[in-house]
């Protein structure tokens, strides 16, 4: 029995904060990368609380935000504590709306979102929490959306652009650090 069990979103912070460390020791100059969780109205409200604070209003972006909720299917195997069937999770920068598509791509997505994305990658195939079996085989879709929203209508009060990274059938490892049961 896993006692404690991983839980996701606190190995994607692990995960996060390993991708920023990494992309700063390979040159990027990334001071922070904001990790938030939750529905997207919370993700709303936190980002203009950050904003009405000038410390906390340079922390908002870049930005991984991991999309609840999701499920996780469970007893189909021993070999795992359970696996995410669709876990979203958007890689998310600050643009303004007037910036054209070429601008979005050479100023954000080459140089922040799709490093992040590739390092993001990289980090949840290390991770011990998920069971991946390398990085090239994560099961995702990414999707790039210029000036995220409905229809050009912002979904957020901040216009962004971001890679909707969608994780599908995502094995979540059993903790070694659980102690085996014998029954002799």
């Amino acid at each position: 029995m896993n006692n404690p069990e991983y839980i996701p979103i606190d190995e994607l912070a692990l995960i996060v904060e390993a991708t920023r460390l990494q992309l700063v020791e390979n040159g990027m100059t990334l001071p922070y990368l904001n990790y938030q969780y939750g529905y997207i109205r919370e993700l709303n409200a936190t980002l203009i609380q950050m904003d009405s604070n000038n410390i906390d209003k340079e922390k908002r972006f870049p930005l991984v935000w991991a999309e609840q909720p999701f499920v996780i299917s469970r007893g189909s195997s021993a070999a795992y504590f359970g696996e995410i069937d669709i876990w979203r999770v958007f890689i998310m920068d600050y643009e303004p709306v007037t910036s054209k598509a070429k601008q979005r791509v050479n100023g954000h997505f080459k140089t922040k979102i799709w490093p992040i994305y590739r390092e993001l990658l990289r980090q949840v195939d290390l991770s011990v929490a998920f069971s991946t079996m390398g990085v090239e085989r994560i099961a995702h879709t990414k999707q790039d959306i210029f000036w995220w929203g409905d229809e050009q209508k912002a979904i957020l009060d901040v216009p962004v652009d971001c890679s909707i990274v969608t994780f599908r059938k995502l094995q979540i490892a059993n903790n070694p650090n659980c102690t085996p049961v014998h029954n002799f």
